[in-house]
C-alpha cells in the first residue's frame, strides 16, 4: 500500500483474505495481459519507439517500489502486466509484490 504514496500507476481496489489467512491486494483489472506473453507474440511487429516507451514504465513503476522502501524479489516479465483501456497506446504496470521485501 505504500507503493500508493509514491505514485503507483496500478489501482489498488483494497485487500482480501482467503480462509487460510492469507492477505490478497485486489489490483486493476489489466486487459492485455503480461508482457511474457507480449513478448512471445508481438515482439517483432513492435517499433523501437513502442519498446522504449515500455521500458520506461517498466523502469518507472520499479523506481516507485524502490522508492517505498521495498524490492520486488520475484521480478521477471511474467509479473509485468500490460493495459490499454485508458488510452491508445499500451501501458505497463508491475505485479505480484507478495514475495517483496524491506530494502
Amino acid at each position: 500500500m505504500k507503493c500508493i504514496l509514491f505514485n503507483s500507476q496500478l489501482k489498488i481496489y483494497g485487500l482480501t483474505q482467503n480462509s487460510k489467512n492469507k492477505y490478497f491486494m485486489v489490483l486493476q483489472f489489466a486487459d492485455s495481459g503480461n508482457l511474457h506473453k507480449f513478448l512471445r507474440t508481438k515482439f517483432q511487429e513492435v517499433n523501437w519507439k513502442t519498446k522504449l516507451k515500455l521500458l520506461f514504465d517498466i523502469s518507472k513503476d520499479l523506481y516507485q517500489i524502490h522508492r517505498a522502501g521495498y524490492i520486488h524479489a520475484d521480478f521477471h516479465s511474467g509479473n509485468i502486466l500490460q493495459d490499454n483501456r485508458i488510452s491508445t497506446t499500451l501501458q505497463l504496470y508491475i505485479a505480484d509484490l507478495e514475495l517483496s521485501k524491506k530494502n
